[in-house]
């Protein structure tokens, strides 16, 4: 390959909510979006009280007895301590919403950040609990987010992309705007509601949407203007229900399951046993084309590149090509400079790559400045895009310290093992 592909990985979660009427011609400043009754919102307002007095045993109190092992009183304590810093008082309990029988979500303002809690319930007890904490700005993400999808349904292509920043204006201009608007009304129809937001990075956010027919996310990526600069539409995969496997259950039966699937186009599958190979196919190359898969059809396969990037590295340290311990500056020329934490002379290693503890942030900084097409943004981003960018990247925090889930590490492996096997 000429051009070095990076692959972004959208996890993505939908919680449901009911549904609002976005009435035809409202202006977008208005629409609202209507939130789910929550039957255990005045528990959750005496613990925000007693959460703003600092009184964090009540949580550890809350818990049915399950919970209290796995998160004994002073674990407890002191991680409600450490959220308490980060994000002061809480001021309201803005949006609550639904996510499943006895798991609600609750979007709280404090002094200094947003709280989003997460809180399971069984008997009246927390079972389960996860906290993020979000700057600011989430208010402000939200809002835009809420006005886009509301000029989204007018089909009001101006205000859509009023909230791009130049870059994002230059690779979807007003066309290239009025043709993916157009393709989403007619593959999803309008949206209906907007669930909670997840952040992926502090300026990066997940939006679940309801549309008519599909559940989509509307992924965002804001620049220090609030503007956007990155936008990629996923959808949210229900869980298919596949058969009870047995010794008659067939590949077919399995491949059924999955095609049932609303957003299922194709499907291969290989199998190779006793020394044989047989290739299964099922479905179109394009949904609703009519053009067969077959045995020369290619395949998206995201970050399952990165299952093929770690057995590579194995077979090549059998091989004496590379070590865990190389640091990965010996693969790339004088010119390149891979960055360090300043005043440090630790240097990131292969091994460093692969437990995602390099420093490296998820998405190199310059990937919007060259990517043109918004529907594959990593097309046009090459080797020497990577080159620059370690060039002029600073780590922000000491190799080894922390993990942090990064595309980019592993794609410059990637990139590493392919010119050690004499590829391009």
């Amino acid at each position: 390959m000429s051009k070095f592909l990076l692959i972004l990985v959208c996890l993505s979660i939908f919680i449901s909510c009911k549904s609002s009427k976005i009435v035809k011609n409202q202006p977008v400043q208005k629409i609202v979006i209507q939130k789910v009754k929550i039957d255990n919102l005045k528990f959750v307002n005496n613990l925000k009280d007693e959460f703003n007095s600092m009184k964090f045993s009540s949580f550890y109190d809350s818990y049915n007895e399950k919970m209290k092992k796995a998160f004994p009183k002073e674990k407890s304590n002191t991680f409600f301590n450490s959220i308490f810093k980060k994000t002061g008082k809480i001021l309201e309990i803005e949006r609550s919403y639904k996510k499943s029988e006895n798991t609600y979500v609750y979007i709280a303002k404090c002094d200094k950040a947003y709280l989003l809690l997460t809180i399971s319930y069984k008997k009246n007890k927390i079972q389960g609990l996860w906290a993020n904490v979000a700057p600011l700005k989430l208010h402000r993400y939200r809002q835009i987010t809420e006005n886009m999808i509301a000029a989204y349904n007018e089909k009001n292509y101006q205000s859509f992309m009023k909230y791009y920043n130049s870059k994002m204006s230059d690779a979807l201009p007003l066309a290239k705007t009025k043709k993916f608007i157009d393709n989403l009304h007619n593959r999803h129809g309008k949206a209906k509601t907007i669930g909670p937001e997840k952040m992926i990075i502090e300026i990066a956010w997940r939006f679940p949407i309801e549309f008519e027919k599909n559940f989509m996310n509307f992924n965002i990526s804001f620049d220090k203007q609030d503007k956007i600069q990155g936008l990629r539409i996923t959808p949210k995969i229900k869980p298919v229900k596949y058969p009870k496997i047995n010794e008659k259950t067939t590949i077919a039966d399995i491949a059924k399951a999955y095609m049932l699937s609303p957003i299922a186009a194709g499907l291969a599958i290989g199998v190779y046993q006793n020394g044989k190979t047989k290739l299964y196919t099922f479905g179109e190359k394009i949904k609703g084309s009519g053009k067969s898969i077959d045995t020369n059809s290619k395949f998206e396969i995201g970050s399952i590149t990165k299952t093929f990037t770690g057995a590579m590295l194995y077979q090549m340290i059998k091989e004496g090509k590379i070590k865990l311990n190389d640091p990965i500056q010996k693969f790339f020329p004088s010119n390149v400079s891979i960055p360090k934490f300043e005043g440090e002379t630790k240097e990131i290693t292969i091994k460093d790559i692969v437990t995602h503890t390099s420093s490296l942030p998820r998405l190199p900084g310059n990937l919007s400045k060259h990517s043109k097409d918004p529907e594959n943004p990593y097309k046009d981003y090459t080797n020497e895009h990577i080159k620059e960018f370690l060039n002029n990247y600073k780590l922000k925090r000491e190799i080894g310290s922390k993990y942090e889930y990064s595309n980019l590490a592993i794609g410059i492996l990637g990139n590493i093992l392919a010119v050690l096997d004499g590829k391009t």
